[in-house]
């Protein structure tokens, strides 16, 4: 048989040969090629008979290839629709340059200025910067001072800053234990443990006192007078369960001194204590020398929170600052500052047009959101555990989840906001620093998710080939680096644990396995404090220098060579694609014409020449006999034009149908050219109206599983073709052709 110019030929009949619709089925190579055969000719039908001729197998092929093309294209429309939406909502709604004004005024002011994030080491330290940091906040600046119109009916303002609420000096405590044997016997010397206790870390998991108690019997505070040593409860205080500082994680209760004004007495700065509503003694004058001294701190202490809370009317925002100070075992006093920039009107509002059209982007985010979600966990149903080995589907799943959380906390934050502010209850300082916390979570993982939304926009890179260049050559080396990362880390860790027992004892970004990490991580891209290395003059030098030949000269450079041989790889890849015929997303678009009118252009031209053709055929018997002979069928082909439509040779079509080798056609042989012929007409009708047929045996795999390859990484990681993937498509290419070969 013969394939002729246009690729398949005629047959005898349906059951002879793969019919057109059975092809539009077929081969992802063939369907994705673009041989000078299946391309239009620009003069559209006359220069039909001019040109090659037009496969209706191409065509229908090509037909399914843009379909599956444009279902492609409307997902990344619709994620980008989801992804526009959602970040201009972070865009429109957040203004973090005059946050983090707003934020660097009080770091700059309450700490900063007197330094002490560096200063602050021991108990004497610790009450000379209470002092300092209740005076600034609490005292009158300048402008209540001038009596400035703003300020004039209050004097709680600090720079045109509305202090709300009174400043919180909140104490937790940790219950005593008895000491080691150790220390009685060897270190004091004596059998008698009497009232010497230990104290040791705070944990969470461990029963507090319920009063303020101190190993002397004779210790018994007025709580009228003194009423900073009265227990609050977290549910009095209004306060969240638990705070995560430095070192440990605290609870909400505590021993609370609520102040609400403070001046400088006789060079003391002097409080004016706020009481709580179940206090008998209304409020107190007190100097924080006298708190000082009645004892307040002592060794069971492990943390004084100082809490305060600023709304700026002109930007409409708040600041939630919290000073953690912990009092460690060992001695030390460390501080761990939080400063919070939160605006809590700025979900859900409806006051301008502006407003309207951030709540529409919500609205269709979220709703978006949950239908990914739920697709990802159909998909997850359907699929089991092969869901888990892409890894751009457990990423979509865990980003849906995730930013289903973000619109629940959003919800939240929404709901406590109108408690809070739309109430005739006070705000109390529990309630901001609640709301700060939340608000903050919210935040942190909203910029999460839009890291997460954008990175996924790499899956999209496989609608074009040069696009999903970076991914594809991630995918092809991941193995690889996955394997060698395991070999870094494994060597990075043994680093870290040896560095930590050489240097920990004397050098702060040592003292921990966690800290030595990242220190060695810094130090392997440059960032080196040779202070901390010089801790052991002997040891540390030589280690240096040795983890950076190892990390740098070494590691490193195995890992750039592998992508660049994973790239090296890609481009390869790229040239026999090309060399093949196989197209992109984008390809298919500029092959198809845009709106894919060169397509409809073809079928329309095929369509044409084969009705023509078939109304043609009862004129092939010139002579009238009733048989047609060779002269007669090349006289008709010639006439017609068919030789160049069909692609095929009078002698070609004689030795195909001429069943009976008499060198005629009869009737019944005719009957069967139009038999195919309306099968073909029939099979581009189909293709036209984008139905689909029957698909006959094809070692060959369908588009959509095509498009899927071209959308996936090896690996689970990516765009393109994987190698494993790029195998398994030749191998049908291949078989393809020996198939074509016998037929």
């Amino acid at each position: 048989s013969s394939k002729g110019g246009g690729g398949g030929g005629f047959d005898r009949g349906p059951s002879r040969g793969p019919s057109m619709a059975a092809m539009a089925q077929g081969s992802t190579i063939d369907m994705m090629k673009a041989g000078g055969r299946v391309h239009p000719d620009d003069e559209g039908a006359g220069a039909a008979a001019k040109g090659p001729p037009v496969d209706a197998k191409a065509i229908a092929n090509k037909m399914k290839s843009r379909k599956t093309a444009m279902k492609f294209l409307n997902e990344l429309m619709l994620y980008l629709l989801w992804t526009f939406c959602f970040t201009s909502t972070i865009i429109l709604t957040r203004d973090n340059v005059q946050a983090y004004q707003f934020n660097d005024l009080f770091k700059a002011y309450v700490l900063d200025e007197a330094g002490w994030r560096e200063n602050l080491k021991t108990v004497d330290d610790f009450w000379e910067m209470v002092g300092d940091i209740t005076y600034k906040v609490l005292a009158n600046d300048i402008f209540t001072t001038a009596g400035d119109d703003f300020s004039s009916a209050d004097t709680g303002f600090l720079y045109g800053n509305r202090r709300m609420g009174p400043m919180r000096i909140r104490q937790v405590r940790v219950p005593s234990r008895a000491c080691s044997d150790i220390y009685f016997k060897k270190i004091l010397v004596t059998e008698d443990q009497g009232l010497t206790k230990c104290y040791g870390e705070f944990d969470s998991s461990m029963t507090l006192e319920n009063s303020f108690l101190k190993e002397d019997p004779d210790f018994a505070p007025d709580l009228d007078a003194q009423p900073w040593f009265k227990l609050r409860d977290k549910e009095e205080l209004r306060e969240m369960s638990y705070f995560s500082a430095g070192f440990s994680t605290y609870p909400g209760a505590g021993y609370v001194l609520d102040i609400s004004g403070a001046q400088l007495v006789d060079g003391e700065v002097m409080l004016q204590t706020a009481p709580f509503a179940t206090d008998t003694v209304r409020s107190l004058n007190v100097s924080v020398g006298e708190v000082k001294r009645s004892r307040w701190i002592d060794l069971k202490t492990r943390a004084v929170f100082i809490d305060f809370s600023f709304y700026n009317p002109n930007l409409n925002q708040f600041l939630v600052a919290r000073i953690a100070t912990e009092f460690l075992p060992s001695g030390i006093v460390g501080i761990y500052p939080t400063f919070r920039v939160v605006n809590p009107f700025n979900i859900f509002k409806m006051e301008s047009t502006l407003d309207l059209i951030v709540l529409c982007f919500y609205g269709i985010s979220g709703l978006l959101s949950a239908v990914y979600f739920f697709q990802e966990i159909w998909t997850l149903f359907k699929t089991k555990t092969k869901y888990f080995k892409n890894g751009w589907s457990v990423l979509a799943l865990l980003h849906a989840a995730v930013m289903l959380f973000v619109f629940y906390l959003k919800f939240i934050n929404f709901t406590e906001v109108n408690s809070m502010f739309g109430g005739d209850e006070e705000i109390a300082q529990g309630d901001l620093q609640s709301l700060g916390y939340i608000l903050d979570q919210e935040k942190n993982l909203s910029g999460i998710a839009v890291i997460m939304m954008w990175m996924r926009l790499y899956k999209f890179c496989s609608v074009s080939r040069a696009l999903s260049t970076l991914v594809r050559t991630l995918g092809k080396c991941a193995m690889s680096l996955s394997l060698f990362m395991c070999v870094y880390f494994l060597s990075l860790f043994g680093f870290a644990v040896g560095t930590t027992l050489l240097f920990g004892a004397d050098a702060f970004h040592f003292n921990s396995t966690t800290q030595s990490l990242m220190t060695l991580v810094r130090a392997t891209f440059g960032d080196i404090d040779y202070t901390d290395w010089m801790s052991n003059r002997v040891v540390g030098p030589l280690l240096l220098l040795f983890w950076l030949f190892f990390s740098n000269a070494i590691l490193f450079n195995i890992i750039v060579a592998i992508i660049c041989d994973g790239f090296s790889n890609v481009i390869i890849e790229n040239e026999e694609l090309d060399e093949k015929g196989v197209k992109s997303v984008i390809g298919i678009f500029l092959e198809s014409g845009i709106l894919g009118h060169r397509l409809s252009k073809m079928l329309s031209t095929k369509k044409q020449e084969l009705g023509d053709i078939e109304n043609a055929l009862d004129l092939m018997d010139g002579d009238g006999d009733g048989l047609t002979d060779m002269a007669e069928l090349q006289a008709w082909l010639t006439a017609t034009g068919a030789d160049k439509t069909l692609g095929i040779t009078a002698l070609e079509i004689m030795s195909k149908y001429d069943s009976d080798g008499s060198g005629q056609l009869d009737k019944e042989e005719m009957e069967e050219i139009k038999e195919w012929i309306r099968a073909e007409q029939e099979s581009l009708r189909r293709a036209e109206a984008g139905e689909e047929e029957e698909p006959e045996t094809n070692p060959s795999q369908s588009i959509e599983a095509m498009m899927t390859m071209m959308s996936n990484m090896s690996g689970g990681g990516g765009g393109g073709y994987s190698s494993g993937m790029e195998e398994r498509v030749l191998n049908i290419e291949n078989k393809v052709g020996a198939l074509d070969t016998k037929l």
